[in-house]
């Protein structure tokens, strides 16, 4: 995976090499600069920067002019101001709110650990120190009963647990209300026969602790990064790594709210479903066949960014950029549910009260809303969630514009996440679900034609490809 990019500016050169020397440690890539007006001449030529980290002091363009101009042409960058004092900041007239309002990420004052400036990049979360486990020596661990509150664990299937002979989370099972038994240790090395051991009486789910749960997106998609071309893994044990992900995911955005490197771990996951889908054909039979068990807003992300993501493969002008906006705007279509009284959010529309309908039909506005804060999420990504819901017949919302007028990455994203709500709530397989819409016209013509053939052509049935022809 590629470096993710950072523009240094500071007049002091010293701290500038040794930062940029600590950040190439740290998987970061960088670039310097020394005034605001070579600042600006990098951020219009350098199109992979996502991150500027510029001092108050800055001369040749000062520091406001700066971020004038990344308000108007880079508002997604993200900008970490830095200053000599405190004494500065405060003779610089800035609070809280007036730097938000700047565009400014956030601000810190010298001096600073630079480990400071990684973890600010990472969003302040360390998601890889599942990495850190060190290996228990000695006996194997034995059950350790403890009482917790429920809500403090999150539960995956049994049948679905991914580890290598060496556990990196410590792993329960549900006795009881509030009743757990830890089953594996973290560094652990442990036989498989003991998971087979809880199957056979007939346990279901194993939990870990929801704090940990960014630790576990991350060690997923590691698994996912590695197997996703291994063709002796078989296919429906990708899916499953990619169906765990992205629902904590999508979980932990909608409880703990977005930061910069929980949205690159979307991008990891959008990437294995690209990854996966070319290296494997049988996947497409694999989904010939599927049916969810447990329908939810979570599961329709992952089913939304998969099939957007094989739309992707067949749609001759969509390369890996539209691959990564559509598959991180997957993940956050519905932010402004959150923003709705809880009774109406699953309302079908068909019973809805003219005020709960406007109401409802209002959240692709208020998702991107809630975005506006985050300067990280990218303008071509908050387009596709504000026009995920307008139809190319003109009677979508919010706006209920047509045709051209709709953001094209939306069309694909409209398609995908409509058809994945459709299927979870008939309990379809996708091709049912397929041969189903393709009877319904009056269903069918509020997609974009070519986005439904190149889903169609995705599924590869002849029968289906003749019928959307």
């Amino acid at each position: 995976m590629n470096k993710e990019t950072v523009l240094l500016c500071d007049e002091n050169t010293e701290w500038l090499c040794a930062l940029s020397d600590f950040m190439s440690h740290s998987n970061f890539a960088s670039v310097t600069c020394m005034t605001g007006k070579e600042v600006q001449k990098e951020l219009y030529d350098n199109g992979e920067i996502t991150t500027l980290i510029m001092n108050w002091e800055t001369v040749n363009h000062s520091a406001l002019e700066v971020l004038r101009y990344i308000k108007s042409m880079k508002p997604s960058l993200r900008v970490f101001l830095i200053f000599e004092k405190q004494n500065v900041l405060d003779e610089s007239g800035l609070d809280k709110e007036s730097l938000v309002r700047l565009g400014v990420t956030a601000s810190l004052i010298k001096p600073f650990n630079n480990q400071k400036i990684i973890d600010h990049l990472k969003g302040g979360q360390k998601f890889d120190s599942w990495k850190d486990s060190s290996e228990q020596k000695g006996s194997e661990f034995k059950p350790e009963e403890i009482q917790a509150d429920d809500r403090e664990f999150t539960r995956i299937k049994i049948k679905d647990f991914a580890s290598g002979a060496r556990t990196v989370f410590d792993h329960y099972i549900k006795i009881g209300s509030k009743k757990y038994l830890k089953i594996l240790h973290r560094g652990e090395t442990f036989s498989v026969t003991r998971i087979e051991q809880y199957v056979e009486k007939d346990v279901d789910y194993l939990y870990f602790k929801s704090a940990q749960r960014t630790e576990y997106i991350n060690y997923l998609n590691s698994l996912i990064t590695k197997l996703a071309t291994k063709a002796m893994v078989k296919s429906d044990v990708k899916l499953n790594m990619m169906k765990m992900g992205s629902e904590m995911l999508v979980a932990e955005i909608y409880t703990q709210g977005l930061s910069p490197a929980l949205l690159k771990e979307s991008k990891t996951i959008t990437e294995g479903v690209q990854k996966t889908l070319r290296a494997n054909n049988d996947i497409y039979n694999l989904l010939r066949n599927f049916v969810e068990e447990e329908p939810d807003a979570h599961t329709q992300g992952y089913l939304t960014s998969l099939f957007a993501g094989m739309i992707c493969m067949q749609i001759p002008w969509a390369g890996k950029r539209t691959a990564d906006i559509v598959g991180q705007a997957s993940f956050l279509l519905d932010l402004g549910l959150l923003k709705i009284p809880p009774t109406e959010r699953n309302i079908d529309q068909s019973k809805m009260k003219p005020d709960e309908l406007k109401r409802f039909q209002s959240h692709p506005l208020l998702s991107v809303e809630l975005l506006e804060q985050y300067n990280f999420i990218t303008d071509a990504v908050k387009q596709v969630i504000l026009d995920h819901h307008e139809y190319v017949n003109g009677e979508g919302y919010p706006k209920g514009i047509s045709g051209g007028q709709i953001f094209p990455l939306a069309k694909i994203v409209c398609f995908a996440s409509e058809f994945a709500e459709y299927i979870l709530k008939g309990k379809l397989s996708p091709v049912d679900g397929m041969k189903e819409l393709l009877a319904k016209k009056n269903l069918l013509n509020k997609y974009d034609a070519e986005i439904v053939k190149c889903f169609v052509s995705s599924l590869m049935q002849k029968e289906l490809a003749n019928k959307a022809g």
